[in-house]
Parts: C-alpha cells; structure tokens; sequence
C-alpha cells in the first residue's frame, strides 16, 4: 500500500513527525511531497528538503505551485499524483488537500489537527518573538537547520 504525505514543511515539526509515524505503522511505501516551494518566506526550500530528509530518511518530491491560468489549477490533486506517482491513500490534515484528493477518488487519512497547540505558524510565532519555547515543538533535527537559517537570522539571533 502507497501512501502519500504532502506538506509545506513550514518547518518540519513535531506534529508532522507523529504523522508519518502513524503512516509507517500502515506502510513503509511512503511518498512524502512538499508544496509551495516557491513559497521562500520562511524557510527556502532547500532547508525543507534538509528538515525532511534529516527527520524521515525520505527524499520527497517537489509539487510546484500552480497559477490559475495554469490547465490543471482545477485538478491540483491529480497534478500532484502526475509529479509523484499513483498512490492508494493520501495522508493530510488540511481540509483543502482532503477535497482535492476525494475528487480523484483517493482514500483519505484525515489527521485532525490541533492548530492551537502545534502547527508551522505556531513555532514561526514562537522564533519571531525570541520565546527559545519553540524548540520543545520540533524535531532535534529540524532545530539545527532552523538555526542556521536566514529566517532564523532575520530575528537578530546569532547564528550558530
């Protein structure tokens, strides 16, 4: 059984980590994707690749962003599945990739998250307001690579 796990990776956390350990319980042909790597706000996507990598053993596939003018904006999730291969489960916890999936007719793993407690804008929120607490909310893996980051270095930390 394939299962694919797509993400931004926002940085790679804590939660995400739980995720894939759950799907290794089911698995071990994993498909892990990251999306929007345009999307270098935070973390360029070098350093996602590095945080995935790092944590999972898994090289992932890139999922480009698609513009609204593009033919296959309407049908992201099949788009997705040319990029990274067919796949029997798609695992998320985002409603949006739920939907775009369904419509492909995929099986779906829904991971209800607690946005509150963990998420990638939480630890963002946490690093932009100097509150060292983000740590405690990814993998020992990721916190080397958030550290020597340029969005790590753009809150006036000194780079390790």
């Amino acid at each position: 059984m394939r299962i694919l796990y797509i993400g931004k990776f926002q940085p790679f956390h804590l939660g995400h980590l739980r995720a894939i350990s759950l799907i290794r319980e089911l698995s071990n042909d994993i498909v892990l994707a990251i999306g929007s790597p345009r999307n270098n706000q935070y973390f360029s996507l070098d350093e996602r690749i590095r945080m995935v990598m790092k944590n999972t053993s898994i090289c992932p596939k890139i999922v480009d962003d698609l513009e609204r003018d593009h033919p296959m904006y309407n049908n992201w999730g099949r788009y997705v599945l040319k990029v990274t291969g067919d796949v029997d489960i798609v695992a998320t916890g985002n409603p949006i990739v739920n939907e775009d999936f369904s419509h492909e007719g995929k099986h779906i793993l829904f991971f209800n998250r607690d946005e509150k407690k963990l998420s990638g804008t939480i630890v963002r929120k946490l690093i932009e307001s100097k509150d060292q607490s983000w740590v405690s909310l990814v993998p020992d893996n990721s916190v080397e690579i958030i550290k020597t980051s340029e969005y790590y270095a753009r809150y006036n930390y000194e780079r390790r």
